[in-house]
């Protein structure tokens, strides 16, 4: 995997808004207005708070969610290489539903 890069304003704002959401109630108000769709974007982003507290987030880059695809698969490939992490299916996890 690679990282995306653009230069699409409107989706470096909106992942702007959303990291901040996570962290940040007004921002989190501020996403749920657009998700709820009782503002439109360009609505929230007219904001001068909103504005004000994206700044910050829209001059870092974006942080990746999870590790990347090379650690992973090393990850994986690590715990199926070990027989203790690998555990058989429970046996009431099975498909077929028992007949009365």
């Amino acid at each position: 995997g690679r990282a995306y890069v653009t230069d699409d304003q409107a989706w470096l704002a909106t992942t702007a808004l959303l990291a901040g959401a996570r962290t940040d109630p007004m921002l989190a108000r501020a996403a749920t207005r657009i998700a709820a769709m009782v503002a439109t974007p360009a609505e929230v982003f007219a904001d001068p708070e909103v504005g004000q507290r994206l700044g910050p987030l829209l001059r870092r880059p974006v942080a990746p969610y999870g590790p990347s695809r090379a650690d992973l698969l090393a990850v994986l490939a690590e715990a199926l290489s070990d027989p203790s992490t690998v555990h058989p299916p429970h046996p009431r996890s099975s498909h077929v539903r028992p007949t009365h």
